[in-house]
């Protein structure tokens, strides 16, 4: 490695100065890679199903609390059973049997009674291990599709393609007032992934391309990797801190199930008390006199009497052609669960209550690709903490949407990392293990939410993980494997020494190195990641 200088290849990297940069263009320029474009938009029905199941804790009639436990945990035998068939039937049938399977529960849920809560969160956790399994495929299968010179263009349009499904999901639950409408459309979602993964590529056991052409290289990256070892301690360093990253994702994208859960409410009947009779019945008596009952016998959330009707005393079922009126003075909440709420803090409540889902929606549309995790991960600490302390709906729908924009890096640059920087032996490992992250965060803000059920507090709760998270970055600067077509050698030598391989990395011989930065500067510079 003592013979691998800088100043060499930087000499070797300028024989050829016409160099290309590639774009998202060069994603539809050739005809196969216009057909990869084109399949490789499955992630539209993988999250738009997953978050349809994920975003519909309340859904079932169970304690919200134990299905985002449940949801949490059903993702470990997911990834197991993804880990294990990997090998056997590989990438396409994974991925298109894991999406079949999730629409076949979401349409068998359709003729399930809602009376049957049990019965129905049983099927509907099982379509959620499901999506989380072709969640857990899809990632990895698309960084393998994807030539290295355009994979991370191609994972940025993959999560674009993703995050479209994601934000279109609150908004088909939005049908729920047309049952099963809602059910209908996710299930078809997922169908239609399903059958056009079966069009992609196998690449169970191949090597990642590395161009569009797929030139053959003298020497490819990753027979270095093999040389300085391709699963040592410095592959584990990257596992580790972007799992510290990525474990704070899932408490993001699901924290609208609990900082926007409506609480049972009713009109505030305050405005009624004339300081006489009224001020003298006890609270469930002032409540038969001032708000109609619902056909379930809970008062009615959004309507009131213009003023009491003491003779329900007597007869509360009389209530035929008394004049109500929607709530004049506002709600009082239920706070039994949720100390508080976006719902409770500015009453999105009644025709309000399109704005619960549209936060979602809003976090999601500012979902976008972005490419530098630690100024991202910076930006995103700081606007999540700024959002507690607007007293603004608006504000703190400004914020949430730019919450989002700061999230894709982290998830593309990880995987993009975790990938390329291992062996083809480990790479579904790898693979499995990074989304561990995700499913981790899932189970535990079951617990987080539980515990801190201030919305204010739970996001901070929620954000504070962050802080480790950017130092870590800092810290452990890890630089993209193609770095090398920059003419470096550091990141060889840095992973060498990590991962004690000196001896064997010594072997490698300069001039051949030299004719991979050479070939690939012929193609085109690759921009780091970091």
């Amino acid at each position: 490695m003592a013979d691998l200088k800088p100043g060499v290849l930087s000499e070797t990297t300028v024989l050829n100065k016409e160099t290309r940069k590639y774009s998202y263009l060069d994603l539809i320029k050739t005809p196969q890679m216009r057909r990869l474009t084109l399949l490789t938009g499955i992630l539209f029905g993988v999250s738009c199903t997953y978050y349809g199941i994920s975003l519909n804790v309340a859904g079932f009639g169970v304690n919200i609390f134990v299905t985002q436990f449940i949801y949490g945990v059903i993702e470990i035998p997911a990834k197991i059973f993804i880990c294990f068939t990997l090998n056997k039937i590989g990438r396409r049938m994974n991925q298109a049997g894991t999406l079949v399977l999730t629409g076949l529960c979401i349409f068998c849920n359709i003729f399930i009674p809602q009376e049957m809560t049990i019965f129905r969160t049983t099927v509907g956790t099982l379509g959620k291990m499901f999506a989380e399994g072709a969640f857990t495929m899809v990632f990895l299968y698309t960084s393998e599709l994807y030539p290295t010179v355009i994979r991370q263009s191609g994972l940025g349009y993959s999560s674009f393609m993703a995050l479209t499904g994601v934000s279109v999901s609150p908004l088909i639950m939005v049908l729920e007032l047309w049952l099963p409408l809602p059910g209908i459309v996710f299930s078809l979602v997922a169908f239609a992934a399903g059958l056009s993964a079966c069009l992609l590529s196998e690449t169970h056991n191949s090597r990642l391309p590395e161009t569009i052409e797929d030139v053959e290289a003298t020497m490819k990256f990753e027979n270095i990797l093999a040389d300085i070892d391709g699963f040592g301690r410095f592959q584990i360093m990257i596992i580790v801190i972007s799992f510290i990253g990525r474990f704070t994702l899932p408490c993001h994208f699901m924290l609208n199930n609990f900082v926007a859960a409506v609480p049972s409410h009713h009109c505030d009947i305050s405005s009624l008390d004339d300081g006489g009779f009224f001020s003298s019945l006890s609270q469930a008596e002032r409540l038969i006199v001032s708000i109609p009952v619902q056909e379930d016998g809970t008062p009615a959330s959004c309507q009131m009497f213009a003023e009491p009707q003491y003779h329900l005393l007597l007869n509360s079922s009389n209530i035929i052609e008394v004049p109500t009126v929607p709530c004049q003075n506002g709600w009082v909440y239920d706070n039994t669960t949720f100390k508080s709420t976006l719902t409770s803090q500015w009453d999105l409540v009644c025709d309000k209550r399109g704005k619960n889902k549209a936060t979602a929606t809003i976090f999601f549309v500012g979902v976008w690709p972005k490419d530098h995790a630690v100024g991202v991960l910076c930006v995103w600490n700081a606007l999540c903490y700024c959002k507690c302390f607007f007293l603004s709906y608006l504000m703190f729908a400004v914020l949430r949407f730019f919450t989002g924009f700061c999230i894709t890096g982290i998830v593309i640059v990880s995987a993009v990392l975790s990938v390329e920087w291992v062996d083809i032996k480990h790479r579904k490992l790898v693979g499995v293990i990074d989304s561990l992250s995700w499913t981790f965060g899932n189970t535990v803000f079951a617990a987080i939410a539980y515990f801190v059920n201030d919305w204010r507090w739970l996001i901070l709760s929620v954000t504070s993980p962050l802080i480790l998270a950017i130092i870590t970055w800092r810290v452990c600067k890890v630089a993209h494997c193609q770095r090398k077509a920059e003419g470096r050698s550091d990141v060889f030598e840095k992973c060498a020494k990590m991962n004690r391989t000196e001896d064997s990395i010594q072997t490698l011989n300069t001039e051949t190195l030299a004719t991979i930065v050479v070939t690939e500067k012929e193609i085109g510079p690759i921009p780091t990641s970091i």
